[in-house]
């Protein structure tokens, strides 16, 4: 049998640091078959300049909006944002294809190589057919109005169904966020993600909050200008999260998605599954036996995904790292999209959280990236760590992140 070896300035397991005199050895085809000292590698080392650490994980990506890099300004704050996007999304269907392909591209090369993706339409499903990359995808629903729930659902029903003919098996129907879903489609969607993986925008701004608790704020001129009728709404005088979290009880797990304004309050209650950060049991660097469905047991406990770079564009903001960190809430990463990123990259996305959380050893945050995205996509069976019988993917990490297999 041929085999690789791989020995760098260091090496990342997926959940600790390794010194540079061990040896990463995988079959022919990147399967994983021991991690051992040098002097008991033999010949025929590969020898790179840099960290070696398994193919990172985004665990939030929007594809379908990378035709709109540079179209809107940095610092907008989220309403703009979110107000600025539907009005620029109606570009030619080749221009839209090709930047979707550039940015699928572009993941690879940056050592990504599993997508947790939003679709809003159909649209990237022949992209996804044709790239080496693995994808769960988020058929995101959109509909803040009651009498509209019905209509909502169907319509995103019918893209769900056209993922799971052609990609089967990764795609949930998921909310948007707590301020773009009507209590009612809330229900229909946590009945039909019932035990499956949900990614919901979460916390993103005090807007929503502002919304939820007294039906005041921003949001009310972002419903006005859509022409949304809210007098149905009643606030709960609680927070969005606080407010929606009971409707996602069905699922099997949930990403949380940005969490810049997320309070310890909302920690304590939504992450009331797990213990700390080291005695959860998504730590382990032992994989949950095998099963695309492998992470679909653990309940009420989420990953709290983050997009630092995305929310900095957007608002200059960051989300409370120290603070999910000290709950012992399990992090994970993604890049948002092409309208709110300079660039896919989950390096970029790790050395953005150095820069600003300097304290944090690296191979926390590397976990992060890797171990903690897959299993939050329900694919630590291959990916996020160097275990025997994986196929993870390995990436040199220096001034960029390179990958030496896929």
């Amino acid at each position: 049998m041929s085999y690789q070896k791989f020995k760098g300035t260091g090496l990342f397991t997926g959940t600790q640091l390794l010194p540079s005199d061990q040896v990463l050895v995988t079959e022919a085809d990147g399967t994983v078959v021991a991690i051992v000292p040098e002097t008991e590698a033999g010949d025929d080392i590969q020898v790179v300049n840099g960290l070696l650490c398994p193919g990172f994980v985004n665990a939030h990506c929007h594809l379908e909006l990378s035709h709109l890099h540079g179209a809107i300004p940095e610092g907008t704050g989220l309403i703009p944002f979110l107000q600025a996007v539907p009005q620029l999304r109606q570009y030619p269907v080749e221009e839209i294809q090709a930047a979707m392909e550039r940015s699928a591209k572009s993941m690879y090369e940056n050592g990504i190589v599993a997508v947790g993706d939003i679709c809003n339409t159909a649209d990237s499903l022949a992209v996804k057919q044709q790239s080496p990359l693995h994808w769960h995808n988020f058929i995101e629903t959109i509909g803040f109005s009651n009498e509209k729930a019905a209509e909502r659902f169907a319509w995103s029903k019918a893209i769900y169904d056209q993922f799971e003919t052609l990609l089967p098996g990764r795609n949930t129907l998921v909310p948007h966020a707590p301020y773009s879903v009507s209590e009612k489609l809330f229900g229909l969607l946590n009945a039909a993600s019932a035990g499956k993986i949900v990614s919901i925008h979460s916390q993103e701004s005090d807007a929503e909050n502002e919304w939820y608790r007294s039906k005041t704020g921003p949001l009310q001129a972002l419903y006005q200008g859509m022409g949304i009728d809210t007098d149905f709404f009643q606030a709960s005088g609680k927070s969005s999260l606080q407010t929606v979290w009971p409707w996602l009880d069905k699922a099997g797990q949930v990403l949380l998605v940005h969490n810049v304004t997320i309070t310890s309050d909302e920690c304590r209650m939504t992450n009331s599954g797990a213990s700390t950060a080291l005695g959860d049991p998504r730590h382990s660097q032992f994989p949950i036996p095998n099963s695309s469905n492998s992470s679909l047991n653990i309940q009420h406990s989420p990953f709290y995904t983050l997009c630092p770079l995305a929310n900095r564009y957007i608002q200059n903001a960051l989300p409370p790292v120290e603070l999910l960190r000290q709950h012992g809430c399990t992090i994970a990463l993604g890049t948002d999209s092409l309208a709110s990123n300079h660039g896919l990259s989950i390096w970029s996305e790790v050395q953005a959280l150095q820069s600003a959380f300097p304290h944090i050893p690296l191979a926390e945050m590397l976990q992060w990236a890797t171990l903690n995205g897959a299993k939050a996509l329900g694919m630590e069976d291959m990916f996020g760590s160097f275990e025997r019988g994986k196929k993870p993917g390995v990436v040199c990490v220096k001034n960029g992140a390179n990958p030496l297999t896929g």
